[in-house]
C-alpha cells in the first residue's frame, strides 16, 4: 500500500513539473518531472507485474542523466550535444525490447552467469547515479547565480541515494513519500534566478584588463561574444567575470557589452566614413545579431532611435 501511495504522489509530482505549472524554468522543471517520473517507474517495479519490470528498470539508466540535464538547464549550461549521457539507456532499451516486446528472454545465461550479470547491472546503475549527482552538484556549485531550493533538492537526493545503497527497503518507501512532498512544496514555490551576493573586492588590475580589451581589441564587435567566452579571455571563472561585472560597473553581462556596442554606434552612425551603410550595416558593424535588438538596446540607452540619431545625433 504505502509503494502504491508513493508511486502516485511521485507521478502527480512529474506531471505538475512537465506540465510546467509554475511557469518557471521550463525546460529545467521538465527534465526534473521526467527524473521523477523514472523514480517512479523504478518503485512501481515492486508492485506490477513481471512482464512489465525490464521497462521498469529502463528507468533506472534514464534517472541520473535527466537530473544532470535537469541541473544544466537551471545553471544555462545546457547544450545540445549533452544528449548522448542516454547512451546506456538507449543500449539497455534495445537490449531489453525483445522481453518487453514478446515477453520471453532472447538473450538468455545459464543460472550463475545471469545472477552475476544482474549484480554487475545493480552496480552500474549504482555508481552512474552517484556520478551524475556528483556532476550536478559541481555545475549548481560554479554557477554564479543563488538557487537554494536546488541545492536543497541535490541534498535531498544524496540522502535517497545513501538510503537505496544502504539497502533500507522496508523503510524505503516511507522517506520516500515524506522526501517528495517536502520536494514538491519547494519546486511548486521556485522563483526565477537570483544574482549570489559577492563581498570580496574587485582588484583594480582586473577592471583594467578588461578595459583594454573592450577599448584596444574592441572585442564587444563579436556578435558571438557571451560571458563564458569574456571570462575565459580575461582568465577568470564565469562566477568571478559576474561578480567584477556586478560589483565594479553595477551592470549584467548584456548591460555593459550594449554599452559599448551603443557607444561605437552613435559614432558609426555620424561618421561620413560608413555612411555607406544601412542602420542594420551599423548594428552588424558595433556587434548586434539583429536589427530589433540593435534598436530597442539603442532607444533604452540613448532615449531615441537610430534613425533619429542619425538625422540631428549631434543636437541630441
Amino acid at each position: 500500500m504505502i509503494y502504491a501511495l508513493t508511486c502516485g504522489s511521485i507521478f502527480l509530482l512529474s506531471f505538475l513539473l512537465i506540465s510546467t505549472a509554475t511557469k518557471v524554468n521550463v525546460p529545467a522543471n521538465r527534465w526534473l518531472g521526467v527524473f521523477f517520473f523514472c523514480i517512479g517507474c523504478a518503485i512501481a517495479s515492486m508492485i506490477v507485474a513481471p512482464r512489465w519490470v525490464p521497462l521498469t528498470e529502463l528507468s533506472r539508466f534514464v534517472m541520473a542523466p535527466a537530473l544532470y540535464i535537469c541541473v544544466l538547464h537551471y545553471t544555462k549550461g545546457f547544450k545540445n550535444t549533452a544528449y548522448w549521457h542516454f547512451l546506456p539507456a538507449g543500449m539497455f532499451l534495445i537490449f531489453s525490447l525483445p522481453e518487453i516486446i514478446l515477453n520471453r528472454h532472447i538473450f538468455s545465461l545459464p543460472a550463475p552467469f545471469s545472477q552475476i550479470l544482474g549484480w554487475i547491472m545493480g552496480r552500474i546503475v549504482k555508481v552512474q547515479f552517484f556520478i551524475y549527482v556528483s556532476l550536478s552538484i559541481y555545475q549548481l556549485m560554479r554557477y554564479p547565480m543563488q538557487l537554494p531550493w536546488l541545492r536543497y533538492l541535490l541534498w535531498s537526493i544524496c540522502c535517497l541515494m545513501l538510503i537505496w545503497f544502504s539497502g533500507l527497503n522496508q523503510y524505503a518507501a516511507g522517506i520516500y513519500l515524506v522526501v517528495v512532498f517536502g520536494i514538491g512544496f519547494f519546486a511548486i514555490r521556485q522563483k526565477d534566478y537570483q544574482p549570489r551576493p559577492v563581498k570580496a573586492p574587485i582588484p583594480g588590475d582586473l577592471k583594467a584588463r578588461l578595459e583594454d580589451l573592450m577599448t584596444r581589441e574592441r572585442i564587444y564587435t563579436d556578435s558571438d561574444l557571451s560571458l563564458p567566452l569574456l571570462a575565459e579571455k580575461m582568465a577568470l571563472s564565469v562566477h568571478d567575470l559576474s561578480a567584477l561585472l556586478n560589483n565594479g560597473y553595477g551592470q549584467n553581462f548584456n548591460q555593459f557589452v550594449n554599452t559599448y556596442r551603443v557607444t561605437l554606434a552613435k559614432e558609426l552612425l555620424l561618421s561620413e566614413k560608413h555612411a555607406h551603410l544601412s542602420i542594420l550595416g551599423i548594428a552588424f558593424e558595433a556587434g548586434f545579431n539583429s536589427k530589433t535588438t540593435f534598436n530597442t538596446t539603442f532607444k533604452k540607452v540613448t532615449g531615441v532611435s537610430p534613425s533619429d540619431w542619425k538625422k540631428s545625433g549631434p543636437e541630441i
